[in-house]
């Protein structure tokens, strides 16, 4: 089996970076250099490999602070009597002054910052003068922070999660300032921040990276190769005894799921890669590389894949079956786009916009939802899209005119919700099955609410108001009379025109009243008694502001009014 040189030479180095972040040594040239094995001949013209006689396990104490950059801790409020991050942790505390001056405090319950009105008097140092402040110290993943020992003169013993090696280790804390990422006892750090069950000792050679693939590889690796000042050299003997190996190492160098750029390029998000390239996160800046996108194209709808490998990353995918971002735990290499850092990237990216144009209304970055009982809780210029589930019952942008005069639009998805619209032409509300998403205004949840909406009301009485029912109920229909003694049933084109009118004439009077064709283009048949000829004749009725000489039919017409009347 051959293996060219320099794909070897570039797999070699590639790996010892690895190997180096994980056992925590520095990588620039001049300092790895020690590391690599010195080879040199015995008597009987055999290999050796030394160390350059430099102590490991001393070298790496030494070198720890290299592989852990640290970053600058800020201060906190100076009015405060408790400073550094312990102070997201305290009880809010209003005081016991004559003020009322807006302070935010961290709500651990809810973890985030909110606003109170402080006394002006006898604050804790869970009190800051601007959100920027609080969420600066307090709505930040601790086990993402680096060691801040702060400042001081007092060293009390913690604990830290470092987010290099995925273990809580020790540290002295200076008692001042520093961050979150400071634990009483390491019981807690561990509860906080999951990582390795175990933390190889920095101490014992023999556990120097045991465990990981990393370890496997290096005693593989130790045994093959003859490491000269100039190049790489192998025994293919031994390859041909494991012809695995160089597959290993390419798949434990590529992160990538369908290939990556040669050689791998660095990123901080999908903007600093190719076209057809996205930001593949891993564990380390290492793993965190340019990757080809998935020819199965958009990334929401790509399986659920958790990767390989020894990492337990939190992780969200969007899920096609429930519509909704799940977490899932990543194994650190060779997942697929649908990985994203949170679940707020996740709705973004992913999340099903139900308006019929522009997006829904936001706030600092997160969609707005309402609510069929709030619907008036949108902004202006909003309204309350009311899909089939919290997720897409959200504040869309109007979409301009009366929401009455719209078209009813069934919309598009796979739902079926009965929904009620006005009807221009008929006046009236109208049952419909909508789809559950991009719909116009004209969508209503029952026909109550379409008609408090849309009808403007007009008076069909002839004279004086219709009787008022409890909530505007309505009081009779062309079944029952539900009217006062002294009002009688006027029989409209809807719902909103049958009601009770005053006047009510009594008995066979009815019969004398004059023909009243009334007003309104309803175009309704109906009979009256025409007291000349003593015989019911049917007219067209315009719907509104006639007399009680109006039948629905002819039978109703004769027996009010017989002819031998």
């Amino acid at each position: 089996m051959f293996v060219p040189q320099n794909l070897l030479l570039f797999i070699i180095i590639g790996h010892f970076r690895l190997i180096a972040i994980c056992c925590k040594l520095p990588f620039n040239n001049t300092d790895s250099a020690e590391y690599l094995p010195k080879v040199q001949r015995n008597v009987q013209n055999q290999y050796l490999r030394t160390y350059h006689n430099i102590d490991i396990r001393d070298k790496l104490i030494k070198q720890r602070s290299v592989a852990m950059p640290q970053q600058f801790s800020f201060s906190f409020d100076p009015s405060s009597q408790v400073r550094g991050a312990k102070a997201c942790s305290l009880p809010q505390q209003i005081g016991n002054g004559p003020y009322r001056i807006p302070r935010w405090y961290y709500n651990s319950v809810r973890m985030r910052c909110e606003l109170f009105y402080w006394s002006g008097c006898c604050a804790n140092g869970n009190n800051f003068p601007s959100i920027h402040n609080c969420k600066r110290l307090c709505e930040v993943d601790p086990c993402k922070q680096d060691l801040d020992q702060g400042h001081g003169k007092t060293l009390q013993a913690r604990y830290y999660f470092n987010k290099y090696a995925k273990v809580c280790e020790q540290f002295d804390y200076r008692g001042i300032d520093g961050n979150r990422n400071n634990f009483e006892s390491l019981q807690e750090c561990q509860q906080q921040c999951p990582g390795l069950k175990t933390n190889p000792s920095l101490h014992d050679e023999k556990n120097l990276c045991r465990g990981t693939l990393s370890s496997h590889i290096l005693q593989k690796i130790t045994k093959v190769l003859f490491v000269t000042k100039s190049s790489f050299s192998y025994t293919t003997a031994y390859l041909r005894q494991t012809p695995k190996l160089i597959h290993i190492f390419a798949e434990a160098l590529s992160p990538c799921s369908h290939g990556s750029s040669t050689p791998q390029i660095p990123c901080f998000g999908d903007s600093t890669c190719g076209v057809n390239q996205f930001c593949h996160f891993g564990q380390s800046q290492i793993t965190t590389v340019c990757c080809n996108r998935s020819p199965t194209g958009d990334r929401c709808h790509q399986l659920l894949n958790i990767g390989l490998g020894n990492a337990f990353l939190q992780r969200w995918h969007f899920n096609t079956n429930s519509k909704h971002c799940e977490p899932f735990i990543y194994r650190g290499l060779q997942g697929n786009e649908n990985n994203f850092l949170n679940q707020n990237d996740c709705q973004m990216t992913c999340f099903v916009n139900p308006c019929a144009a522009g997006e829904p209304y936001q706030i600092q970055g997160n969609t707005m939802q309402c609510s069929p009982a709030k619907p008036s809780m949108c902004p202006n210029g909003y309204y309350c899209h009311i899909g089939a589930e919290p997720q897409t019952t959200v504040c869309c942008p109007n979409l301009g005119g009366n929401a009455c005069e719209q078209q009813v639009d069934q919309g598009q998805g796979n739902y079926q919700l009965q929904r009620w619209y006005w009807n221009i032409a008929s006046q009236r509300c109208m049952p419909f099955v909508y789809a559950g998403l991009k719909g116009t205004q004209n969508n209503f949840l029952n026909q109550e609410i379409c008609d408090r909406t849309c009808y403007a009301f007009e008076n069909p009485c002839l004279s004086g108001k219709p009787q008022q029912g409890v909530n505007n109920r309505p009081l009779c229909s062309s079944t029952y009379n539900n009217c006062a003694i002294t009002h009688w049933c006027h029989i409209g084109a809807i719902p909103q025109t049958t009601v009770c009118c005053p006047g009510k004439v009594e008995g066979r009077a009815v019969c004398k009243l004059p023909l009243a064709f009334g007003s309104g283009d309803a175009n309704l048949k109906r009979w009256y008694f025409d007291q000349n000829i003593l015989n019911c004749i049917p007219f067209s009725y315009g719907g509104m502001h006639g007399n009680q000489n109006n039948f629905l039919t002819q039978q109703q017409c004769q027996q009010h009014c017989p002819g031998d009347f």
